[in-house]
């Protein structure tokens, strides 16, 4: 079945086809996020303006349809600027009994508003 999430890496190819090396990072929600740096810019060309959380891989279980350089800009209503934020809104939707969170993620050239998926706890 196809994600909700899926619709963004149909609408920008170049996502899905990037090809980079996990870097090390913090996981949460099933992603591996990292904050943003000037390397992680260089490295995924994410222009200036562009502030929040960098998605540098998919964790075990976590939503494939997340691709390395895309960055969580708004985790539920609050502003991604770790990846504690993402795993704390993640934790109040799992204890509310909800298995969604809503994220604002930046992926090339625009952003966009997801419900995401969280992987069940192990």
């Amino acid at each position: 079945t196809e994600t909700r999430f899926s619709l963004l890496t149909k609408t920008h190819p170049e996502a899905a086809e990037r090809e980079f090396a996990p870097s090390p990072g913090t996981t949460a929600a099933g992603l591996v996020l990292a904050p943003m740096s000037a390397e992680l810019r260089r490295r995924y060309a994410i222009p200036a303006g562009i502030e929040g959380v960098v998605v540098t891989g998919v964790a075990e279980g976590g939503n494939r349809d997340f691709q390395p350089g895309m960055v969580i800009r708004r985790v539920g209503l609050v502003a991604a600027r770790s990846p504690a934020d993402v795993q704390a809104e993640a934790q109040k939707a799992r204890a509310a009994g909800r298995s969604t969170i809503f994220i604002l993620v930046w992926i090339g050239d625009r952003n966009a508003s997801v419900a995401m998926d969280l992987p069940r706890e192990r």
